[in-house]
């Protein structure tokens, strides 16, 4: 379902910037669940692409990178 909404939004320009950024950590989130560090990545790739000044981007990724020693993001 998130990636089902995530695709409509990114179909939309006009979508409200919070649901997106919702979206995107709700993967993320996800995926630490299920401790999925590809789709970690990946998704934090998007996030990373799709909206870099979001706080919730930075707050998340200082988190699960100490978690997972993630590389440092660009």
């Amino acid at each position: 379902l998130l990636l089902k909404a995530r695709d409509e939004f990114e179909l939309s320009d006009s979508s409200p910037i919070q649901m997106r950024r919702s979206i995107y950590r709700s993967l993320v989130l996800n995926a630490e669940h299920r401790d999925d560090l590809v789709d970690i990545r990946k998704y934090f790739r998007e996030w990373i692409q799709r909206d870099p000044d979001d706080a919730d981007l930075d707050s998340e990724w200082d988190r699960l990178s100490r978690k997972y020693g993630l590389a440092r993001r660009n």
